[in-house]
């Protein structure tokens, strides 16, 4: 609960969470039982190979100072795989978690929308130039936005399992909403893409053609709606036009939003072709990135940009071979629970788009979102299956 209500809070209040968390199963360990059930789960053993790949670059890195930055930050990749395992909730406990995370992100939406409020004709114009409305997670309006992404699709679970089903309707529409205001492409193309699964499931599996269709309708529509009731959205789909103008015709700056992750992209490849098979490790990761953006002249304005793509990341730190080990690693996660339940399917369809076009694990929040939910749902299910 710490952890969650930190997610707004700030990062030191999600760091005690964690620590509470983990000091609570230390408590209530029963090592042999925890340890047979954690290799037994190979999704948990996956999750910590994932951790052991960044963790195994220290013998190529030279910054170890930064590599030791980095490390830490996947350590959640380590201890919550195995922590998770000594839980033994009941049901409800896991759907309190699931409301209770939902609630944080009506609050941190309502905050949002408030800064939208007081400064809205100068937000606005800022949209224009690819900037946001301010968020939480320290105005990171991408993870932001993939963890409203998440809300809703807690919405949408609670509604197939008709619980209050009047209210998680409205919360779903009022944060659905707010994605189509802060107009980010990445949550919105995840936004998308479960409203499109949910589509499928309520034609193919539950053969509720009538309301399958309607709800591809609604899906149609909603960004011709709000590109005529929303100024944010209508400002970044010009803008995005824009920015699609200047990548076709060759006219890329680090600086500018889309533009700047070609670049990103093309410099990181670079790097990869010279460290073709074990990359340059998470420790020298930054500092390769910005030797090759002088070297190429860049103007980035200050901040280095890692090549927005989770994948293209792991390859630059790992190469060839620990993007290889950590592909086998997303697929074997993805086979193992996809059709385990839908909180899972949807879940994990949602994490699909920002791994494209985002490094996600860079950050705090971006490792939190993923991890902490995912082993809580893969719990949710163990502990109490639905047949």
């Amino acid at each position: 609960m710490v952890f969650i209500i930190g997610l707004l809070a700030g990062r030191a209040v999600m760091s005690i969470g964690m620590m509470l968390l983990i000091g609570n199963a230390l408590i209530n360990l029963n090592i042999k039982e925890t340890f047979r059930s954690f290799y037994k789960d190979r999704s948990s053993v996956l999750l910590v190979g994932i951790f052991m790949l960044y963790a195994i670059t220290y013998f190529w890195s030279a910054n170890t100072s930064y590599y030791s930055s980095r490390l830490q930050l996947m350590l959640p990749f380590l201890a919550l795989p195995i922590v998770m395992h000594s839980i033994r909730w009941e049901r409800k406990w896991f759907d309190y978690l699931a409301m209770l995370f939902i609630g944080v992100c009506v609050l941190g939406v309502s905050w949002s929308i408030y800064q939208y409020a007081i400064d809205r004709d100068a937000i606005n114009a800022a949209y224009g130039v690819s900037k946001s409305i301010p968020t939480p997670f320290m105005n990171d309006h991408i993870r932001f936005g993939v963890a409203v992404v998440v809300g809703v699709s807690f919405c949408f679970q609670f509604l197939k399992e008709k619980m209050f089903q009047w209210l998680f309707g409205f919360l779903a529409f009022a944060l659905i909403a707010y994605l189509h205001i802060l107009a980010s492409k990445t949550a919105l193309l995840a936004l998308y893409l479960i409203i499109f699964y949910e589509v499928v499931v309520l034609i193919l599996k539950k053969k509720k053609v009538i309301w399958g269709l309607g709800a591809l309708a609604i899906l149609v529509l909603l960004p011709v709606l709000f590109f005529y009731t929303s100024e944010t959205f209508r400002n970044k789909m010009y803008y995005t036009q824009y920015a699609f103008y200047e990548m076709f015709n060759d006219n890329t700056q680090a600086n500018v939003s889309d533009e700047g992750r070609v670049v990103s992209y093309k410099t990181a490849l670079g790097i990869v072709k010279n460290n073709l098979l074990l990359g340059v490790g998470i420790g020298d990761g930054l500092d390769e990135m910005n030797k090759s953006y002088a070297q190429q002249d860049i103007d980035v304005n200050g901040k280095t940009l890692f090549p927005h793509n989770q994948f293209l990341y792991v390859a630059l730190i790992s190469g060839l071979l620990g993007l290889l080990i950590f592909l086998f690693a997303c697929t074997g996660i993805v086979l193992q629970n996809f059709q385990q339940s839908s909180w899972l399917a949807s879940f994990l369809l949602i994490f699909l788009v920002p791994f494209m076009v985002e490094a996600f694990f860079n950050t705090q929040y971006g490792v939190a979102i993923f991890i902490f939910f995912f082993l809580l749902l893969r719990r949710k299910e163990i502990c109490n299956p639905i047949f």
